[in-house]
């Protein structure tokens, strides 16, 4: 996942800025700010969309106690040595 979120980020470090420099000499400044504010909508609106979906949750989920390990070596069943008199 790592490598994954590199690379978006190399690839927005390459493609946006000569996509705003054509932007800004084609048409105004205002329309970089304009672009920007729609993707930081489009941003938005993705961030809540997956706050609704559980399986895109992301933290520490709460385990249930029965479901731990013991957290050192367990005694054998029956509590004795072994030795019967």
């Amino acid at each position: 996942m790592t490598s994954v979120l590199r690379t978006v980020f190399s690839v927005s470090w390459i493609v946006v800025p000569p996509l705003a420099g054509w932007l800004a000499a084609a048409y105004s400044i205002f329309d970089i700010f304009a672009a920007a504010a729609l993707a930081h909508v489009g941003c938005v609106l993705l961030f809540g969309l997956l706050l609704t979906d559980p399986g895109a949750r992301v933290g520490s989920a709460q385990r249930n106690p029965s479901d731990a390990e013991p957290a050192g070596p367990s005694l054998p069943a029956g509590g004795s040595s072994g030795s019967a008199a």
